[in-house]
Parts: C-alpha cells; sequence; structure tokens
C-alpha cells in the first residue's frame, strides 16, 4: 500500500476500529499492557498522523510469534 492509500483506509476507519488498532500496535511493538495501550490509543486516537503509522508498523511488523520445532 502507498502512503496515499493507507491515508484513505485510515480516514475511513471508525473511532473504535482506531482505538482497537492503536491498543494492537501498542502492545505489540512497544510491549505496553493492555491497560496502558488503552490510555495511550485515547490519547493518540484523534491523531490520523499517529494512526497511518500505527497502521504502517503492523503492516511491516512479521512475525510476532516464535514457532520453534521440537521433536515429540
Amino acid at each position: 500500500m502507498n502512503d496515499k492509500e493507507i491515508e484513505n483506509l485510515v480516514n475511513n476507519l471508525t473511532y473504535w476500529q482506531k482505538i482497537n488498532l492503536l491498543i494492537t500496535h501498542y502492545m505489540t511493538s512497544m510491549g505496553d499492557n493492555r491497560e496502558k495501550a488503552y490510555d495511550r490509543a485515547l490519547d493518540d486516537v484523534t491523531n490520523d498522523g499517529k494512526v497511518s503509522y500505527a497502521f504502517q508498523v503492523m503492516l511491516n511488523l512479521g512475525p510476532t510469534i516464535f514457532k520453534c520445532d521440537r521433536d515429540e
């Protein structure tokens, strides 16, 4: 996705979709617990630049679960 497409997508998200996106971003990227991530999301939800940045980070995050092969 290019920047314009991300901007259009963010502009079409509901308030709660933006909150959930930011919570996920703060929990996975910054290691916040859910309460801290929610508080931070409430502060940032009206800033579409921060929401766009969080979306871009989440798109490019890569695997978040480590899978190891075990002999069973």
